[in-house]
């Protein structure tokens, strides 16, 4: 599996996404990342139905408002392409677990994870869940590692926060492709090994190894994505 990533970080990079229909009827992973800290509100608006725009106005802080806007820009944009409709004409429906989709015959599914300062979208054939997180080297990760990973994944972070952020997002990756989320035991779920290209996962549960792929833009930025097993 190949992943073709695209990179926005200024207003005109959203037009590369209208070409994009025949990239996403391919056996590749489109993944668009965006950074949005220079990015204008006012310049996304246009690219937003007007319930979006209603709904943006209901966030409070400026990051979370930013992604979103610039979230629902990126997929508005694909799925216009993809459905060849009018963005007020696009209907994103959820699933019994909440997990967002639109229904084509292409059969394209999409997740979507944002942290400060960075979106990023996923696009593939068959379930696909990615996450990504900013190094906060202020975040208490100590005080939730018992209830949130094994023993042996406790030994491996190694009281590291870069360690544990990695961690973090591979489960949340897995858990996100899965469609459940983390309402699930993250016990559950175990980070077998981590190396630079490919995490093994074991879901104990549900006795099943997935591999995922890690994430690291910058060294400032840590995620992973994962997708559902053939």
């Amino acid at each position: 599996m190949k992943i073709e990533e695209y990179e926005i970080r200024k207003i005109n990079d959203f037009l590369t996404l209208e070409d994009l229909k025949d990239k996403l009827a391919s056996d590749n992973l489109i993944l668009i990342k965006a950074y949005t800290d220079k990015l204008l509100e006012e310049k996304l608006l246009s690219y937003l139905t007007k319930e979006e725009i209603i709904k943006s106005e209901d966030y409070k802080s400026e990051i979370a408002k930013i992604n979103y806007l610039a979230s629902r820009t990126i997929l508005n944009l694909v799925l216009k392409c993809l459905l060849e409709k009018e963005i007020d004409d696009l209907i994103v429906k959820r699933d019994k677990n909440n997990k967002p989709y639109v229904e084509s015959t292409l059969g394209l599914k999409f997740n979507i994870s944002h942290t400060e300062g960075l979106v990023l979208l996923a696009f593939f054939k068959r379930e696909v869940g990615v996450d990504v997180e900013k190094i906060n080297y202020k975040f208490e990760f100590k005080d939730i590692l018992e209830n949130c990973f094994t023993k042996d994944e406790i030994i491996n972070i190694d009281n590291n926060i870069i360690s544990f952020y990695r961690y973090w997002t591979a489960k949340e990756a897995y858990l996100k492709c899965d469609g459940i989320g983390i309402i699930r035991n993250l016990k559950e779920i175990e980070i077998i090994s981590y190396g630079n290209k490919v995490i093994e996962i074991s879901d104990n549960k549900n006795n099943i190894i997935s591999r995922l792929q890690p994430l690291n833009y910058d060294d400032k930025y840590f995620g992973a994505i994962c997708l559902e097993e053939n």
